[in-house]
């Protein structure tokens, strides 16, 4: 198996920062095209607040989690696992038919947030030498 290059996995772990503005945002330009009116909720603003910060209740509950976890099953076997959670989340994301199954979803998405948030820079600090590793850190900001 070829082995990765160092500036590869920088780069691609810088991208990990990335993933919380996307997520937190992206839900702004996607609440204008949801038809309201099958979902049967009765009060909307109401729940675009809620579908909104879903992912932030979900990060909060990622980050506190996987801190204790990582040390025990290291964090790139971990950051594979909040991979898989990001494609469970967007994927119930993408085919939720409920304002309920939406923040579900998006609440599984902020927890693998979250845990990217925690994992990516440690992790990335951890592979560089420590002549850059404070620049490499930083990048993930």
């Amino acid at each position: 198996m070829r082995k990765l290059s160092p500036t590869f996995i920088y780069f691609f772990g810088a991208l990990g920062g990335l993933l919380f503005g996307y997520d937190t945002g992206v839900i702004s330009g996607a609440l204008l095209f949801i038809e309201k009116e099958s979902w049967h909720v009765s009060s909307w603003a109401w729940m675009e607040g809620w579908i909104t910060a879903a992912v932030l209740m979900g990060a909060v509950i990622g980050a506190v989690v996987i801190g204790p976890m990582s040390d025990r099953f290291g964090r790139k076997r971990l950051l594979l696992l909040s991979a898989v959670i990001f494609f469970v989340g967007a994927l119930g994301s993408g085919l939720s038919n409920s304002a309920e199954l939406l923040i579900i979803s998006r609440v599984i998405l902020g927890m693998a947030v979250g845990s990217a948030s925690a994992l990516v820079p440690t992790y990335l600090s951890e592979l560089s030498p420590a002549k850059i590793r404070g620049g490499v850190s930083t990048m993930f900001q």
